[in-house]
Order: C-alpha cells, then structure tokens, then sequence
C-alpha cells in the first residue's frame, strides 16, 4: 500500500469515526428531549412558611393555564411581618421545557417594562449532588405601581 492511499485511508476513517460520534451525540440528545421530566412531589407540597414568611396559595388565571399546558403550578404570595411580600410562581409541563414563557415575555406582555441595566446573574447552589444554576434577576417596573424583581 503506498503512503497516499494509506493516508487516503487513515481520512477516511477518521471522517466515518468522527461521523459516528456525531450521530450517536445526536441520538443521546434526541432521547433526553423526548424523555419527560418528572417531579419529585407534587408543587403545592412546597412549605408554605419560610423562616418568617408566610405563604397563601393565589389562583392562576386560567387563560394563563389554558396557555401554558402545565403539568403543575404553584402560585403563592409570602408575608413577612415587616410588611414586605413575595410572589412566588413556579410552573412545570412534562412535554416542554417551559413553554416559552420567560419573564421579559411574561412581565412585558402585561404592560411591565425591564430596565434592562439592572440585570444581574449569579449562580445558585442546589446542594451537593447538584450542579449550580445560573440565576437571571431581572427588574421590572410600570406606571403607578412598584418595582418588581424576577429571578429566573
């Protein structure tokens, strides 16, 4: 065999390995997209005070539900004594990663707009098994009403 077509060979190989490796990360992918998610329990089960804050469940509209084809959702608005209070949403659906209903979608389409400079990420521990999060805070505001703050 002469050099050329050894090397002719050797390419070819390698074109078919490399091409191998993209097929098989394309199936994995592929399987882990179709692969439904799952909780561990239910959202409503989550503690309802926290430290000093008290929760209270707060309904979804439904034609925000009806929308988004959750799965679960929890929406519920902690009191501190202090007089501060948290709104808490946390939404679920198997079948897709989160429906496209990010906060700049959400918050603007009901009339909030970002201060776009006040965006800060940072990244959030989950424990020790867990990678960290990356955390968006973004702030929001509108006329006649107080400044809200989104983490995402």
């Amino acid at each position: 065999m002469t050099l050329p077509s050894r090397l002719l060979f050797v390419a070819l190989f390698m074109a078919a390995m490399l091409g191998g490796k993209a097929l098989l990360a394309r199936k994995l992918a592929e399987d882990d997209r179709q692969r439904p998610a799952t909780l561990l329990h239910p959202l409503h089960e989550f503690p309802i005070t926290l430290g000093e804050w008290t929760g209270r469940d707060e309904p979804a509209k439904q034609e925000v539900l009806d929308m988004m084809k959750l799965d679960d959702h929890l929406q519920r608005i902690y009191r501190h004594p202090s007089g501060q209070q948290v709104v808490l949403w946390i939404s679920f659906s198997k079948s897709s990663r989160d429906q496209y209903h990010y906060p700049s979608v959400c918050m603007q389409g009901a009339g909030w707009e970002e201060d776009e400079s006040a965006r800060a990420h940072q990244l959030v521990e989950q424990g020790v098994s867990a990678s960290p999060v990356r955390q968006a805070r973004m702030k929001f505001s509108k006329e006649h009403q107080e400044q809200q703050y989104v983490y995402y």
